[in-house]
């Protein structure tokens, strides 16, 4: 885990003249350097376990391969939706032509 002295803190923080909204969460996680805490943005094992264990079941259901890379899965899922898209608008279609 990174950690930061306070004396580091201080002489980054001191002169720093941009507003809060552009350097917060910068600050907060020197904060929490600072004191030797976990920043939220460190996944803990069991959420990585959980979406693991979720990809496994998505891909699954849709027939997908299991090693897909992250490059993949937005080609996969634009591929669905488009999909999916199809099956409404044919519903929609056949609705229509029979007055429903």
């Amino acid at each position: 885990m990174h950690t930061l002295t306070p004396h580091e803190f201080v002489s980054k923080w001191k002169h720093v003249t941009a507003r809060e909204k552009q350097t917060y969460q910068e600050h907060f996680l020197d904060l929490c350097y600072q004191v030797g805490h976990q920043t939220p943005n460190v996944r803990s094992t069991w959420l990585d376990l959980a979406h693991k264990r979720l990809d496994a079941v998505i891909f699954a259901a849709h027939g997908w391969k299991s090693d897909l890379r992250d490059e993949e899965i937005p080609e996969k899922l634009l591929a669905l939706y488009h999909f999916s898209k199809g099956i409404y608008a044919d519903s929609f279609r056949i609705l229509f032509q029979i007055g429903i």
